[in-house]
């Protein structure tokens, strides 16, 4: 049965969120919550084969080793959030930064999807990387 994700307060909230049901292993939540027009979305078009999906290779392959948000901004019903966190992959750690794209349709933040950046790609403290550093990255990796 499909359950609709609890109205997060603001966009933060809602990445947290997702990063805690990443962690508990409730993909379920995580689905529900991209927004309709996600590039996710056309890519698991099925719930319950994202499910499948979800806990044959992404549940024993993949855990959130630690995560923080940076930044966050909002302009009316849109948001971007970016965060740091470091994976645990079969192949081993990657640490990244990602900026998250929200909407917020009928007063419930979505997620839209992510920008991506490799930790190699900037080389400041991660308190420094600012909205401009993904504008003018190298390699723009969308999700």
């Amino acid at each position: 049965m499909k359950v609709q994700p609890m109205i997060a307060a603001d966009p933060e909230t809602l990445v947290r969120q997702r990063v805690e049901a990443f962690r508990r292993r409730d993909f379920g939540f995580i689905y529900d919550s991209y927004h309709p027009e996600a590039l996710f979305r056309q890519q698991f078009p099925d719930r319950d084969g994202y499910l499948r999906y979800a806990k044959e290779e992404i549940a024993s392959q993949m855990r959130i080793e630690r995560f923080r948000i940076l930044k966050a901004r909002q302009r009316q019903e849109r948001a971007e959030v970016i965060f740091h966190q470091l994976l645990m992959t079969a192949s081993g750690a990657q640490e990244s930064f990602e900026m998250a794209l929200l909407e917020r349709i009928g007063g419930r933040w979505l997620y839209l999807g992510s920008q991506r950046m490799d930790r190699a790609m900037f080389q400041g403290r991660p308190e420094e990387l600012g909205f401009a550093d993904f504008e003018t990255a190298p390699e723009r990796i969308f999700f």
